[in-house]
């Protein structure tokens, strides 16, 4: 990916805390692409990823091969009206992180502790609901599924969130987005903010 130096983010800190915050990530070996939740495990400076793909899904034959994944936070037009210097353009700011890796399909007696992991990671209220759901449905379904695990070789991440504006810019462009009532514009405000702070 692409990164110019005013954008790049180095610190591990940061990124886990992206990814945390967007786990639902694009997952890409060779021309197949699937949009998945990850489990992320963290220790240290050092990154797990697992998840599962449906057992009929092409990404299963690409077990062994280089991957990446795609983590995507929240992104914004940036209009020029929020600019005071002359001559500027209107651009888009965004915030990616991209993880390359070998993945590498688990044997099917993994398949319940990932997907138990993944209900811990975002809702341990429905462990409750899937444990009193029959053993039967669960191993029918759980035999519908393949589960993963990458091991990153590289981590890229990129924030351009109007670093090289004037600090009265970037209120300005602030101010422009609070009215909205989106989710995703408040999250962007509060990224904006942390970068530029």
């Amino acid at each position: 990916m692409y990164i110019s130096k005013e954008y790049q983010i180095n610190d591990f800190r940061t990124i886990k805390k992206i990814i945390e915050a967007y786990p639902f990530g694009i997952l890409c070996c060779a021309s197949t692409v699937t949009h998945i939740p990850f489990n992320i495990h963290f220790h240290e400076e050092s990154i797990l990823l697992e998840g599962h793909v449906a057992a009929n899904n092409p990404l299963v034959n690409y077990d062994g091969n280089e991957c990446i994944c795609v983590f995507k936070g929240p992104d914004a037009y940036i209009s020029t009206k929020n600019y005071s210097r002359a001559n500027s353009v209107p651009t888009w700011d965004y915030i990616a992180i991209h993880i390359y890796g070998k993945i590498s399909f688990l044997d099917e007696n993994e398949n319940i502790r990932i997907v138990e992991d993944l209900m811990r990671q975002t809702s341990a209220d429905d462990l409750d609901a899937y444990y009193q759901v029959s053993k039967d449905y669960t191993q029918r379904l759980l035999k519908g599924i393949c589960s993963f695990k990458i091991l990153p070789t590289k981590i890229e991440g990129i924030a351009k969130m109007s670093q090289d504006r004037e600090a009265s810019e970037i209120q300005t462009i602030i101010s422009s987005l609070e009215p909205s009532e989106s989710k995703e514009r408040w999250d962007f405000i509060q990224w904006m903010k942390y970068f530029n702070s």
